[in-house]
């Protein structure tokens, strides 16, 4: 059997993101940091908690 190689950094999440500030809903964090032209990773650092804000903009994931 060939062993699967394990991907570097942080599994992301493709849940469903809210923006606190404009109340728009985002597919995922990739998806709402090209459409808000800002970076992923700050993204989910604050859809998660570990990060207040980023540009002035808050994130929460949505539950399905």
């Amino acid at each position: 059997m060939e062993e699967q190689k394990r991907k570097r950094g942080r599994p992301v999440e493709h849940n469903k993101v809210l923006c606190l500030t404009n109340g728009e809903v985002y597919s995922s964090c990739t998806d709402a940091a090209k459409k808000l032209n800002c970076y992923r990773e700050k993204v989910y650092a604050v859809a998660t908690g570990i990060q207040r804000t980023h540009h002035g903009l808050k994130f929460r994931f949505l539950d399905d």
